[in-house]
């Protein structure tokens, strides 16, 4: 049986909810897709015994080395996140100066930007400038510095949340600016590629973790139709099959151990690989942080639409 609890993006909320949960009897945990979110609940799972998984996590700190030897996340880190843009756009696209632009306070967007500026200097890159951006909406000062490099930059690496991201972009591209913008899977979902529509939504890149096509994935139209029948639409995201890749992989463990004891649980999800919508996943031991082991998806928009480039490796990721 299931049982979910609206943690409403706050902290208390959740790690409250979470020990609700714990005393009805859970015997595991599915934590929010975001460490700043996701950890109150993972820890409260720790404290308990359980394994704790968050669908699309992506810090470095969602794993054994901070919450502990019970908790792990299908999303790929921003280690492999910021690494696979880099070496794609050094590597693939010939391009060798970027410039970065970095929401200032959240783990997140933080870790990205720094994970892909260490890769992109790995690869052979020049960070041109890392320009700070603390909310607000008001994007004149970063604007008007990156007009003042364009000239030298090849890429513009941006790692800011929507719907700040989508009105930063639009004043990128009403200035004239029609370089190459990359991202990670902030990007994703319909909220960008509609704000952005037709006219600015063109040579927009971004990292994810599938895509929502057979080509991506041969598993995804049924998917796509399940998800129908019971939701009666379609999924906005890949983050909902994400959630899909979240239950096969727990119920998957679990059938094959035998049991929910947390010890003997996260041993078995340690020891498996998972054949999930958003590629082969396999998670590294306790020791090595549980740091998921998997593909990553290029994506692109075209006119606003998005479309599926390619899976991509990077064979370089950085330190967390």
């Amino acid at each position: 049986m299931w049982e979910n609890l609206n943690g409403g993006s706050d902290t208390t909320t959740i790690a409250n909810n979470a020990e609700v949960l714990i005393e009805r009897g859970a015997d595991a945990i599915i934590a929010p897709a975001d460490f700043d979110y996701g950890s109150p609940a993972a820890r409260a799972a720790q404290d308990a015994g359980l394994v704790g998984i968050s669908p699309g996590a992506t810090s470095p700190s969602y794993g054994s080395d901070v919450l502990g030897d019970k908790q792990f996340t299908i999303g790929y880190w921003n280690t492999a996140m910021g690494a696979a843009a880099a070496e794609w756009a050094y590597e693939e696209q010939g391009f060798e100066n970027a410039y970065v632009v970095t929401y200032d306070g959240l783990d997140y967007t933080e870790s990205l930007s720094r994970y892909f500026m260490e890769s992109w200097e790995n690869a052979g890159g020049t960070v041109v400038a890392e320009d700070k951006y603390s909310g607000g909406g008001d994007f004149s000062a970063q604007l008007q510095r990156l007009r003042n490099e364009i000239d030298n930059v090849d890429v513009i690496y941006i790692s800011v949340y929507n719907p700040d991201l989508a009105q930063f972009i639009r004043e990128i591209r009403a200035s004239g600016i029609d370089t190459m913008i990359l991202g990670g899977d902030g990007y994703d979902g319909p909220e960008l590629s509609e704000s952005l529509g037709e006219e600015h939504g063109n040579n927009i890149y971004y990292v994810t973790h599938a895509f929502l096509s057979e080509e991506a994935n041969p598993n995804i139209p049924e998917f796509i139709e399940t998800f129908e029948e019971h939701q009666g639409s379609e999924p906005l995201s890949i983050l909902e099959a994400l959630g899909y890749d979240t239950a096969t992989a727990l119920l998957e463990a679990i059938e094959a151990v035998g049991t929910t004891d947390g010890d003997a649980l996260a041993e078995q999800m340690t020891s498996m690989e998972f054949d999930l919508l958003s590629g082969q996943l396999s998670w590294a031991s306790a020791e090595d942080g549980h740091e998921p082991q998997k593909e990553t998806a290029i994506v692109y928009l075209d006119e606003g639409q998005p479309v599926f480039d390619k899976w991509f490796q990077p064979e370089w990721t950085p330190e967390p």
